[in-house]
């Protein structure tokens, strides 16, 4: 839970940064990051993944690994539309797409 002063601290940033991105600031640049981690195994739920069948061999098997393959994504996006997503497996960049996105394209 936050405090009254901490909500009145993040209303106050929110502010700022919101005035900020509607008016031009001293040329400055910002940008927005985001990352996830996928694992590819299939999400196992016993209590609601139920099978009604008359041959047991009818039900799939859903395997679980103890240590399941994942791939990490990084994506940039900046406020001149340049967006960057960038792949990793291993520490290893498997891809990266760079591109540029023209201003018509969002209007």
């Amino acid at each position: 839970m936050l405090s009254e002063a901490a909500k009145l601290k993040r209303f106050a940033r929110c502010n700022l940064l919101l005035c900020s991105l509607k008016h031009e600031a001293a040329g400055r640049i910002r940008f927005f990051s985001d990352e996830k981690i996928f694992t590819v195994d299939a999400k196992v739920n016993r209590r609601n993944d139920r099978w009604l069948a008359h041959n047991p061999e009818d039900i799939p098997v859903v395997g679980k690994t103890k240590f399941p393959a994942n791939i990490h994504v990084l994506s940039v996006v900046s406020k001149r539309h340049n967006f960057t997503v960038l792949v990793f497996h291993n520490e290893d960049i498997l891809t990266a797409e760079r591109s540029v996105v023209s201003n018509k394209d969002y209007n």
